[in-house]
């Protein structure tokens, strides 16, 4: 149905009554607490003074009110105290009050409507976050906001006295600068290894880009067997500008990710193509780390000075931390030197590094300033890329939103490694900023 969205005034009050009375006897009837409050929220007070504030927006079947929410740009203060997860960031939000449809055009996609335009709203207010809390037995709620690519991001507790139930599923959405900006995240995997590279975090981008594309390089892949005869300097840059130049068609926005080869040919990118943020995982613009075995073992001695510290202090949980940590980066050095020796015995591997050592070369060639916001993520006991690697990326950053995190104990792995967790909030808090 064509139904039309347009700003509430006060001589809607009766209807938004009508609308909001439908569904506070539909959550009655469904058994929930919600809007079931002794005050009798939300009220029709509550709704005069949104009304006034003109932030109530309402949608019409030619004359009839069918559906209303509204939308607040004052700080929510219980949601300063969120438990179970986190926002997805810190950035100035409107937040989603008080939607509600009339009986009679429930499942007709009212609220989606309501929603959508909402978003037009906040946007020309120069506002790019919108907040949103149900409650947990809303399910019709909950199915709505993940259809519109809205992330579940924790609990949050109401501060009003009188409502019954206080708990609330919390929700955020993180909008383009125009609406309906089509928004990709173009993936490029390292040498030797593939696009399980990013299969950890593929989830949590598929819920911030309309694409997450994973180019597979020449020689590498399932598809390619794995064949690096088929992996060349002149095939593998041919691969990548075509790839993204089919994206770059499609999408307004791009944020490139690389590891290790992939990280060097994402700097090369930044350098011939225009595109949003830079993500760049232990990048080999540089590589082969001769103080890798030292890093490992200063390392390593750390975590054991530290276990018999705690082993002498009777604490048992440290004890547990510390076991779990030296096991977990124990894990991750041999999986990654394993990795490498299977590799490695392949009789035509030289060729294929002789064709990496090129492609590095080239990509640093022209290499002299990365205009990107950009992160970097490394860690400290990378059997491959030097620190100074990094740097040097860093260093040639003029973006003023650039970020280099250094990880303790984490291996040339990155998202593979046992302890990720805090390399993927990272990863995420920097493209949702």
């Amino acid at each position: 149905m064509n139904y039309k969205v347009r700003q509430a005034n006060i001589n809607d009050l009766r209807e938004i009554m009508e609308v909001i009375d439908d569904a506070k006897r539909l959550f009655k009837e469904k058994g929930s607490t919600q809007w079931q409050d002794k005050d009798n929220y939300p009220n029709i007070n509550t709704l005069m003074n949104d009304i006034q504030k003109n932030i109530v927006l309402v949608a019409t079947d030619i004359d009839l009110i069918i559906g209303v929410c509204v939308i607040s740009f004052q700080e929510e203060e219980c949601y300063k105290n969120i438990t179970q997860g986190k926002w997805l960031n810190d950035n100035k939000y409107a937040v989603i009050h008080r939607v509600a449809v009339r009986k009679g055009y429930y499942n007709m996609g009212v609220a989606h409507h309501l929603l959508d335009e909402a978003e037009d709203y906040v946007i020309k207010e120069n506002v790019y976050d919108i907040k949103v809390d149900t409650h947990e037995n809303n399910i019709i709620m909950q199915h709505l906001l993940e259809s519109m690519r809205y992330s579940y991001t924790g609990v949050i507790y109401l501060l009003r006295e009188a409502v019954l139930e206080k708990k609330r599923l919390a929700y955020q959405k993180v909008l383009g600068k125009r609406k309906n900006m089509m928004k990709a995240a173009f993936l490029i995997h390292g040498f030797l290894s593939d696009m399980t590279d990013y299969d950890i975090i593929i989830p949590a981008l598929e819920e911030r880009y309309d694409l997450v594309y994973q180019v597979v390089l020449p020689g590498h892949g399932p598809e390619n067997d794995y064949d690096y005869n088929k992996f060349t300097k002149e095939a593998t840059f041919k691969t990548l500008l075509e790839e993204f130049d089919k994206i770059q068609e499609k999408y307004e926005i791009i944020d490139v990710f690389g590891y290790s080869m992939g990280g060097a040919l994402a700097t090369c990118l930044s350098s011939i193509r225009v595109f949003n943020k830079l993500i760049l995982l232990a990048p080999a613009n540089k590589y082969f780390n001769p103080k890798s075995f030292i890093s490992k073992t200063e390392f390593s001695m750390r975590l054991y000075i530290l276990l018999e510290k705690s082993i002498l202090k009777k604490s048992t949980d440290e004890q547990k931390a510390y076991r779990e940590l030296i096991k977990a980066t124990s894990s991750d050095i041999n999986n990654g030197y394993s990795f490498a020796l299977r590799k490695y015995l392949r009789t035509y591997i030289w060729k294929a590094y002789l064709e990496f050592k090129d492609i590095v070369l080239n990509c640093n060639k022209n290499l002299t300033e990365i205009k990107n916001p950009m992160l970097i993520c490394y860690g400290t006991i990378d059997q491959l890329v030097p620190k100074s690697s990094v740097e040097y990326l860093y260093s040639i950053c003029t973006n003023k939103n650039k970020k280099l995190k250094i990880y303790e104990g984490i291996t040339h792995l990155m998202l593979n490694s046992k302890n990720n967790s805090q390399i993927i909030d990272d990863i995420l808090q920097f493209i949702d900023e």
